[in-house]
């Protein structure tokens, strides 16, 4: 959760609403991490996203983590 802590100090002190697209390969993943950064949702200068490689291609987003 490190990375979290970063990206919504720099997003805050930025007042820049800041898209996040988390990216996984496998679904049951991609689950898991939804349940993760639901408290994130509260944030109006942060917009997460969590969805697969297929789900996810095409879209842009400011910062994309993948997770394996």
């Amino acid at each position: 959760m490190f990375f979290w802590s970063i990206t919504t100090t720099a997003c805050a002190e930025q007042k820049k609403k800041t898209s996040v697209g988390i990216v996984s390969p496998y679904a049951a993943q991609v689950i898991s991490l939804q349940e993760r950064v639901q408290s994130y949702e509260k944030y109006d200068f942060l917009s997460v996203e969590v969805c697969t490689v297929d789900s996810c291609q095409g879209a842009e987003k400011d910062i994309n983590p993948f997770n394996s």
